[in-house]
């Protein structure tokens, strides 16, 4: 992938600010960038797809 379509890429995916509520294992996002490990308490900005996914496990709470 190219620097322009990684920038492109960026771009159209959305983000989410959460903060975790447990630890959770390093993962693939859907932009297909490692996150993570992280610990209970941390804060990031993730893919929103992902977000959804920690948000209805109870694992992490929307800032």
């Amino acid at each position: 992938m190219s620097e322009t379509e990684k920038t492109v890429w960026d771009f159209l995916v959305k983000k989410l600010r959460v903060k975790f509520l447990e630890n959770v294992p390093e993962f693939v996002g859907v932009d297909l960038k490692d996150y993570g490990p992280f610990f209970k308490g941390d804060i990031a900005e993730i893919p929103l797809e992902n977000a959804k996914i920690f948000l209805e496990r109870g694992m992490a709470e929307e800032l």
